[in-house]
Formats: C-alpha cells, structure tokens, sequence
C-alpha cells in the first residue's frame, strides 16, 4: 500500500477487509482441524470466526426466538 493519507471511511474498511479474511481462514481450517481429530481447536476457530464477523455486524447478531 502507498503511504498516503487516507479517510477513516476508508481505514474502517480496509480493517473490515482484514476481519473478514481472518475470519474466513479461521472458518477454512475448521474442517481440516476436525478431519485430523483436533476438536478443541476446531472449536477455537470457530469461535474465533464467529467472534470476527460478530464485531463487524454487532446490530445483527442472532437472537433467540422464545
């Protein structure tokens, strides 16, 4: 990246872009972590993802119905 002021607007999304890529990778692994029997770390980057796209959308988290 070229070393130049930019906008919060456009700081706030270039830190969404790198939430969103974490939280991906930390969902990718997910499958290759419970094929190997690594459970508690599946587990982790579950959470970890869902930690991730929870601070980015924090009006529209799931509720529970009763």
């Amino acid at each position: 990246m070229v070393n130049r002021d930019i906008s919060n607007h456009e700081k706030a999304l270039l830190v969404a872009e790198a939430y969103l890529i974490e939280a991906y990778s930390d969902f990718e692994a997910v499958d290759t972590l419970i094929e190997y029997s690594k459970y508690n770390l599946a587990v982790y980057h579950a959470q970890q993802a869902v930690e991730k796209i929870s601070f980015l959308y924090p009006n529209r988290l799931l509720k529970k119905e009763i």
